[in-house]
C-alpha cells in the first residue's frame, strides 16, 4: 500500500521490460496519488520505452498540466509529441521554457528526436540556436550528419561532420567511421 513501494517497484519492471507488471503498479500508485507529475512521467517514459506513443503523451500532457513550469514534463511532452509526428506541438512546447530553463530547450534528446523523425530543418534550426547560446552543439551536428550520412546525401553529411569536428576535434575518429 506504501506509494513509494509501488513507484520504485514500476520502475525496475519497466527498467527490464515486464511492461504488464509495471503498468499494474503505476496505475496503483496513481489510484493512491493521481496527481504525483514523478509518477505519471515515469508512468509515461514506460511507454515511450514500449513504442506507446499515445499513451505515453496521454501521462505527459496530464504531468504537464498539474505543473506546466516542469521542466522534465515539459521535455518528456516535446519527445512524446515528436514521436506522433505532432512537430507543431513540439515546437511551440519548446517556446515555452522559462530563461532560467533554457538549457532544457537545446536538450540533445529533443534534438535527437527532431533527427530521428527526419525532421533535420527543424533539428539545425535548434542547433544553431545552441550554438549561438554558447552550449556544446559538436555531438548535435555529427548525429545530424550521421541522419543525411545514413540517407545517403553524402555532401550534407561532410558538411555536418566538419562542424562537429571544427568544434570538438575528439569526434574525428567517430567522423571517420562513417
Amino acid at each position: 500500500k506504501n506509494i513509494y513501494n509501488k513507484y520504485m517497484a514500476a520502475t525496475f519492471y519497466a527498467k527490464y521490460n515486464n511492461y504488464a507488471e509495471s503498468e499494474k503498479l503505476y496505475t496503483e500508485a496513481l489510484t493512491i496519488s493521481p496527481s504525483n507529475q514523478e509518477i505519471l512521467i515515469s508512468f509515461g517514459t514506460m511507454y515511450l520505452s514500449k513504442a506507446d506513443y499515445e499513451k505515453a503523451d496521454e501521462k505527459f500532457q496530464l504531468a504537464f498540466d498539474l505543473e506546466k513550469s516542469n521542466p522534465k514534463a515539459r521535455l518528456y511532452l516535446i519527445a512524446s509529441s515528436n514521436f506522433k509526428n505532432d512537430f507543431n506541438k513540439a515546437i511551440g512546447l519548446l517556446d515555452g521554457f522559462s530563461e532560467v530553463q533554457v538549457g532544457y530547450k537545446y536538450d540533445s534528446n529533443i534534438i535527437e528526436s527532431f533527427i530521428l523523425n527526419k525532421q533535420n530543418d527543424l533539428a539545425l534550426s535548434l542547433i544553431e540556436k545552441k550554438c549561438s547560446a554558447s552550449f556544446d552543439c559538436s555531438r548535435d551536428y555529427m548525429l545530424l550528419g550521421r541522419s543525411f550520412y545514413n540517407n545517403k546525401q553524402f555532401p550534407e553529411a561532410e558538411v555536418y561532420f566538419n562542424k562537429a569536428m571544427s568544434l570538438n576535434p575528439s569526434l574525428r575518429a567517430e567522423a571517420l567511421r562513417m
